[in-house]
């Protein structure tokens, strides 16, 4: 006859002991979930994940008038709460007069990408903005920017890091080759980049000048649209090139984008016009 007691009637001291028992029972269990635990820790949450192109991570950003620079930089982006030009003009003074110190933030903000692909956006457009203040100031951060750029964290991430490479100008001229390779990349908005960032170094006219003639028969209209336009836009270094390439732009004059067609027009007549000027 078992002498088992019903649940209702065990007492306070047999609970205790089938409590030891069961505990006893699960520490090996319990021990191991903790070394899991920690090794996880030791992994992943001891230390910042290096960042795309090498360096140190941020831990902190840099003062101006007693503000983070995140804060001024946030006012490259439009807000119904302030003046933009005001604010742009703001923002490009603290960068300024931080100069290379504000480098770390801005590629920071460059190649940032998060689950809200608009904020992610805004950061990535503000660090190129910033670094376009810097202008040639920002020639030691070239290196960095060139394996943002090539990572392709994200469209806007390229977007913004191609835009910055050739907003600083002949500094850039190493990140050439890299923009020449995103120019023949099957995404016409990469090759888009890769084009606007050239153009916008104005140095080495004649590999500038040979990608965008290259570009005038893109499949594309958007990559021929681009490619005409800052063709125009090119400077007085590429008006020798730019005045050999002529024969390249006059397709483009009958091109079935209506887009394209205008804004060959428009090129055309203004090279022609400067090529006159030029000769007198």
């Amino acid at each position: 006859m078992s002498t088992r007691q019903p649940e209702s009637e065990q007492t306070p001291s047999s609970n205790l002991a089938k409590i030891n028992c069961i505990s006893w029972r699960l520490l090996p269990v319990v021990l191991v979930l903790a070394l899991i635990g920690v090794s996880g820790w030791l992994l992943f949450g001891s230390h910042h994940p290096e960042p795309v192109g090498g360096g140190k991570p941020m831990t902190s950003e840099p003062l101006y008038k007693g503000k983070p620079l995140m804060s001024w930089l946030e006012l490259y982006s439009p807000s119904p709460d302030r003046n933009f030009a005001e604010g742009f003009k703001q923002a490009n003074e603290a960068v300024r007069s931080l100069g290379t110190n504000a480098i770390p933030t801005l590629l920071q903000m460059l190649r940032m990408t998060g689950p809200d692909a608009v904020i992610a956006g805004e950061r990535n457009q503000q660090g190129a903005m910033g670094l376009q203040a810097l202008g040639q100031a920002a020639e030691s951060a070239v290196p960095v920017m060139i394996q943002i750029y090539e990572a392709k964290l994200s469209p806007s991430s390229e977007r913004w890091s191609s835009y910055a490479l050739g907003a600083i100008g002949p500094v850039a001229r190493e990140a050439i080759p890299a923009l020449l390779r995103g120019a023949s990349n099957p995404n016409p908005q990469s090759r888009q980049n890769s084009l606007i960032a050239l153009a916008g170094m104005h140095t080495e006219p004649g590999l500038v000048v040979a990608a965008l003639t290259n570009a005038f028969r893109d499949e594309d209209g958007g990559v021929r649209l681009w490619a005409c336009n800052r063709f125009g836009l090119l400077g007085n270094e590429a008006l020798e090139a730019q005045s050999a390439a002529m024969p390249a732009l006059e397709p483009l004059l009958q091109d079935p984008d209506p887009r394209v067609r205008r804004e060959a027009n428009a090129v055309h007549k203004k090279i022609i016009s400067h090529v006159g000027g030029s000769r007198n």
